[in-house]
């Protein structure tokens, strides 16, 4: 009968309202986790705290179009890296904004990009350049990087791969001067390539992650950690029970 439809109707109807419900909980939910580790993760690997330097990275990512949350990642794991270094603080700041404005031009992907920096942070780590991480993890991602690096240490190429053999090029003196080289290469670039379609596509989804953060933020992600707690606790009191 008609009613008979009717109800099915709506009790699809109700299903699929729930499903969207649950969906829409469990974004909200993981756009405030993953926040709140990006928090954590800065105020551990940095000086100035996660509030400033968040700050910080929102505005150079709507600057460049990049996207927000691999490019924070990255960053923080080249902060921690560069701690008790000399390049710990601004100097560390400048190389990640030549490398990123780089990745911009390049119109590297979130991966690309994200390589590109985890390349420095390895360096940064070692304590020395090694031709693995600048002829190929970055040089693959930033075309060019190692003529570029040459030029930076005033040297020619033969001569910069010599002293990579013998571990004669220290991080924390390569890195600045790299970051210089890049940035007087680029020029004008960075800001032709902040206006191109995908970095409007990422600004646009790093404003939608915000959103979903602010509204898990206001007290719905916080709710649902709760339930998750006493749901934990519900099933290991009937495990010991057991």
């Amino acid at each position: 009968s008609f009613d008979l439809v009717q109800t099915g109707i709506q009790a699809i109807l109700g299903l699929q309202v729930v499903s969207w419900a649950k969906d829409a909980s469990v974004a909200l939910f993981q756009a405030s986790a993953a926040a709140e580790r990006l928090r954590i993760s800065l105020d551990f690997s940095s000086a100035l705290g996660s509030a400033a330097e968040i700050a910080y990275l929102r505005n150079v990512t709507e600057e460049l179009g990049l996207q927000f949350s691999s490019t924070a990642q990255s960053y923080q794991k080249f902060m921690a890296a560069s701690r008790g270094t000399a390049l710990e603080g601004e100097k560390a700041r400048s190389v990640f904004e030549a490398v990123s404005k780089a990745s911009a031009v390049m119109g590297l992907s979130a991966e690309q990009s994200a390589g590109a920096l985890t390349a420095l942070e390895q360096m940064l780590s070692k304590g020395s350049v090694q031709s693995e991480e600048l002829k190929g993890q970055l040089g693959e991602r930033l075309p060019g990087a190692f003529q570029i690096a040459a030029r930076a240490m005033g040297v020619t190429t033969q001569e910069l791969g010599k002293m990579l053999e013998m571990g004669q090029v220290l991080s924390e003196d390569f890195l600045p001067k790299f970051a210089m080289q890049l940035e007087k290469e680029l020029g004008g670039a960075a800001e032709n390539a902040a206006n191109r379609l995908d970095a409007s596509v990422n600004r646009f989804d790093n404003a939608w992650q915000r959103l979903k953060q602010s509204i898990g933020d206001s007290g719905i992600s916080s709710a649902l950690a709760s339930t998750m707690d006493s749901f934990a606790r519900d099933i290991q009191a009937v495990t010991e029970s057991i």
